[in-house]
């Protein structure tokens, strides 16, 4: 054995030939069978003269076929196997490229095909009193960019003024998750419960969030989440300005 040769490789080698052979000669039944029809055919044209008399090969005009010398049916033989042998094996290596290509497409879809993206919030809003608002309704807002249909599903929620958590009541229907079609926007809404009494301009609102979704038909789950701090700075004009605090992709 050579200083770097590894016993266990080598086994693995033979292991993954023999598998070879066996997916190329034996599972496909058709091409066993075509080499022994072919073996026997040339065996009998062979050594016809030993198995049938040439009184009956004449009666069955076997003497009108072809003789072949021994050395023609093993070339013959050899060579029919070497073809079925090739003929198999590029069936399987194709078959492993179609599979290659197919799972390479979905990889690179699934890792490039980042296209849920959140857009903005926004408020249901009235005016109480002199410059006094309170809020009503909280929604987010985001959009499928791709050219497929998505099937996505709201797994957290939650609104701040500040540093204070907003009493967001998320519906209890089925409305977390739906279907976004092709270069669709959607929204998800909830009530304040009571209303909130805005403070002072400018104010914090930040909303933290995760969304999962894949596409239709399913290729693969993703996952997006944001937190993002929403200024307010004038209602009237509206201004305001937006800063992404922590982000992830999955």
């Amino acid at each position: 054995m050579l200083p770097n040769q590894n016993p266990g490789h080598d086994r693995e080698m033979w292991i993954g030939r023999l598998k070879h052979y066996h997916h190329a000669l034996i599972v496909p039944a058709w091409t066993f069978s075509a080499f022994v029809f072919f073996d026997l055919v040339g065996a009998f044209f062979t050594y016809r003269d030993l198995l049938v008399s040439k009184a009956d090969q004449v009666r069955w005009h076997l003497d009108a076929l072809p003789h072949w010398d021994w050395g023609w049916w093993v070339l013959g033989s050899a060579a029919v196997f070497l073809l079925l042998i090739l003929e198999n094996s590029f069936k399987l290596i194709r078959a492993v490229e179609r599979e290659r290509d197919a799972t390479r497409d979905t990889l690179k879809e699934i890792a490039l095909d980042r296209c849920l993206t959140f857009n903005n919030i926004s408020m249901v809003a009235e005016l109480i009193a002199g410059d006094a608002f309170v809020v009503k309704r909280l929604s987010i807002l985001f959009e499928n960019l791709s050219e497929k249909t998505l099937y996505y599903g709201i797994t957290s929620l939650k609104f701040q003024i500040g540093s204070a958590d907003i009493p967001f009541i998320m519906p209890t229907n089925n409305s977390a998750s739906g279907y976004i079609h092709r270069n669709q926007q959607q929204s998800y809404s909830g009530n304040l419960s009571p209303p909130l009494l805005l403070p002072e301009l400018p104010f914090d609102v930040t909303v933290d969030f995760t969304i999962e979704y894949d596409n239709v038909p399913p290729i693969g789950k993703r996952t997006t989440y944001r937190r993002v701090q929403n200024t307010f700075e004038s209602f009237e004009p509206l201004q305001w300005r937006s800063l992404i605090l922590s982000q992830d992709e999955r």
